[in-house]
């Protein structure tokens, strides 16, 4: 325990003085370059509120700055109620978020000596102030996600394999992995295993036995639990470096760390690209796309069809939620670094990244208000209704059995009557 003591604090004093040094004040690794307030174009963030917030439901509902201690936010999920939102970072921690009020409800804290020891731990908490274990494997843990029915739990690891575990036995039913050696021997076309690093992964939200994945290889997989192969689609040329696709239906978005034409969206029927998203009103002066986190909108009232996205990245330095009909950009959140995760329901949007900020915002897009009422559609073959009166001519709430057969006798459907007058 000493000796790993010791190596984290001349850890900790070799980063200080590399930042000290004023020689050397480029950022070690650039695709997180998050700038200062001078550097950030101010005129930007003013012309954004005035054009996508102000006057209109779209708002920043809150706004948490945290210790840059914890580390960047590297993963965002909301419960199926919307009530809770868990968020973790790169250190470890792992937050249950109740309210915007409340602080974190309660806190999973990894232990410095165990990911030494590269084994990744998961659990609920505990008495302990560490995460008790679930899954072990030498290899770390880069993506993860739940099957639908909440039965299995797939995980796609550093080492290129993806396992589908129980969560009721804690075994794993199924593994994917081929050896490297073996690959060589493999045509291209017939390879249906990962061969990079599995940095995304995603379930289908209705089919339980299908889910998608993406590695460094720049595939993307589409994999069924029922084939004894396992992946049944493979989409190439997808640079995917984070956890950046989702599922919809029979589509799949995926978000590539490229300048340009970053967002696509494939077609699982016709086994191809649908579309390349070229966003039409982004602001000139970005740097470049680069996205890191890539959503669905999940709104089961106005985006069951899979119309908006939600996507962030290190490029922009921003939030936006794009339709991906029209690739126009419906609302934009500016961001104070580069975006790593992004989680939605209904009409609240969280993001976080780089800097030590949780943000959670609402959406709302004008075009909705036309969908709010519903508007009853008359049909003329519909049965006409009859105002009953008395012998006083006053209506009746309950008419007589008899006035009332005879009224119903003479009344016919149009299309009933215009034949019988045509046979006459």
């Amino acid at each position: 325990m000493e000796v790993q003591n010791e190596i984290l604090g001349e850890y900790a004093k070799s980063i200080t003085n590399y930042y000290k040094n004023e020689e050397t004040r480029k950022p070690w690794y650039p695709m997180f370059y998050q700038g200062t307030l001078e550097e950030r174009n101010k005129d930007w963030v003013k012309e954004n509120h005035k054009r996508f917030l102000k006057g209109t439901k779209n708002e920043i509902a809150y706004n948490r700055w945290y210790c840059s201690e914890l580390g960047a936010i590297t993963a965002l999920t909301y419960a199926p109620n919307g009530s809770h939102i868990i968020v973790g970072h790169s250190s470890g921690m792992i937050q249950l978020n109740t309210s915007v009020d409340d602080p974190p409800e309660f806190c999973i804290r990894a232990d410095p000596a165990v990911e030494s020891m590269t084994t990744q731990f998961y659990g609920t908490p505990g008495i302990s102030s560490n995460a008790t274990p679930f899954i072990t494997q030498r290899s770390a843990a880069l993506s993860l996600s739940v099957t639908a029915d909440e039965t299995k739990i797939v995980v796609g690891y550093a080492d290129s394999s993806i396992k589908v575990y129980d969560l009721e036995t804690q075994e794993a039913d199924l593994t994917y992995k081929v050896h490297k050696l073996r690959l060589q021997f493999i045509p291209k076309k017939l390879q249906r295993m990962h061969f990079g690093q599995v940095c995304a992964l995603r379930c289908h939200d209705q089919r339980s036995f299908v889910f998608a994945s993406g590695a460094w290889d720049q595939t993307l997989r589409i994999w069924d639990i029922r084939c004894k192969v396992g992946c049944v689609m493979t989409f190439e040329g997808v640079d995917i470096c984070s956890d950046s696709i989702d599922l919809n239906r029979d589509h799949c978005i995926a978000g590539s760390w490229q300048p340009t034409e970053a967002l696509t969206v494939w077609d699982l029927v016709a086994r191809k690209r649908l579309n390349v998203v070229r966003v039409q009103n982004r602001r000139p002066n970005v740097d470049g796309e680069y996205i890191h986190a890539c959503r669905y909108w999940r709104s089961t009232m106005y985006n069951r069809k899979g119309k908006y996205a939600i996507i962030g990245g290190s490029g922009t330095n921003c939030v936006e939620v794009v339709n991906l009909h029209n690739r126009y950009i419906a609302c934009s959140y500016p961001a104070a670094g580069s975006v790593l995760a992004v989680a939605s329901h209904q009409e609240r949007i969280a993001f976080g990244g780089t800097a030590p900020v949780l943000n959670i915002v609402s959406f709302h897009d004008p075009k909705h208000e036309d969908y709010d009422e519903e508007v009853e559609v008359e049909s003329g073959y519909t049965k006409a209704e009859v105002t009953w009166y008395d012998e006083d001519d006053l209506p009746l709430s309950e008419p007589d059995p008899e006035k009332r057969e005879k009224a119903t006798s003479s009344i016919s459907h149009p299309l009933v009557s215009s034949i019988s007058q045509r046979n006459a």
